[in-house]
């Protein structure tokens, strides 16, 4: 059930992000850039995972977990695309 739940957050999330047209996120790379090192930054500094977990890889808020990483990847390939007059 709680899959189920997960899904319908991110179908409505998807469907508010298609409705808005993509040119308008040209000028919000290099901000989300910048904003996902500080980050992955912020986690290798102050992360709060378990002492079992070896690795550093993000912030445990609650049952869930932030990992910096998945935003990087979207703001650096955000970014490139950018560079590149592909977005």
């Amino acid at each position: 059930m709680l899959h189920l739940h997960h899904f319908e957050i991110g179908l409505l999330f998807l469907l508010a992000v298609s409705a808005v047209d993509y040119q308008r996120y040209e000028r919000l790379a290099l901000p989300a850039l910048g904003a996902s090192w500080l980050l992955l930054i912020a986690v290798y500094f102050f992360s709060n995972a378990p002492p079992e977990v070896a690795a550093r890889r993000g912030f445990v808020i609650g049952h869930f977990t932030l990992q910096p990483s998945a935003f990087a990847k979207i703001g650096h390939i955000h970014e490139k695309a950018k560079r590149a007059k592909i977005v």
